[in-house]
């Protein structure tokens, strides 16, 4: 994908277009937090097929707990390491240039540590357990809506989904107050470049109705 911004000296909107694969800044890493919870959370699903579903729905919030464990390992394990099997530290692309040219770097796989990763099993199952209704230890969950930079949990998830990304490309972490600053930024372009695309659709729909009518 064409890469439109680049790490901004001031406060003005952040233009996205987020890369899956080379990752070098947190203005990088904090759109990819954003697109992986409108993935998990973002829209209920019943279906076990859906991507990071694992083939097992919850009835519990303990479920929700292995989910997010699961959702762990996948996402910072197996698919960076089939990243650096698909592409590994040295490698060329097709013009002959080195693959991981600077500024990007190649990630490293992020091992499941208790110590370090716990914050974000509970921030995942507590997500997930408001998008199938199940209590949680600490009593009902608020009801999941579409992202909300403004609600601390949302807020929250992307935050250490983004410096967990971040960590595995050594990239530096950011804290809360400035991950939600950085995302604050980031959707209203999401949302503006939305509505331009749509507008433009629109406006070649209308085209072809203009010209049917004038050839009938």
């Amino acid at each position: 994908l064409t890469e439109r911004y680049q790490r901004p000296e001031t406060d003005e909107v952040i233009a996205v277009c987020t890369r899956k694969t080379k990752l070098y800044t947190i203005e990088h890493c904090l759109p990819w937090g954003c697109e992986m919870f409108n993935s998990l959370f973002g829209r209920r699903s019943s279906d076990p097929a859906q991507p990071h579903d694992f083939g097992v729905l919850p009835t519990a919030f303990s479920d929700c707990i292995q989910w997010a464990r699961n959702l762990f390992d996948q996402i910072f394990t197996r698919e960076i390491s089939d990243l650096l099997l698909e592409h590994p530290p040295n490698s060329v692309d097709a013009e002959g240039e080195l693959f991981w040219k600077s500024p990007a770097r190649a990630p490293h796989v992020i091992e499941f540590d208790s110590t370090k990763h716990t914050e974000f099993i509970l921030s995942a199952a507590t997500l997930r357990a408001a998008m199938f209704g199940i209590r949680t230890e600490s009593g009902p969950v608020p009801v999941l809506t579409e992202f909300d930079k403004d609600r601390d949990d949302h807020a929250k998830f992307v935050e250490l989904c983004g410096n967990l990304k971040a960590d595995a490309f050594e990239i530096p972490r950011v804290s809360f107050s400035e991950a939600r600053r950085i995302v604050g930024r980031i959707i209203p372009a999401m949302i503006t470049t939305t509505s331009i695309v749509a507008g433009i659709q629109l406006l070649e729909m209308m085209k072809v109705l203009l010209l049917r009518r004038t050839l009938s």
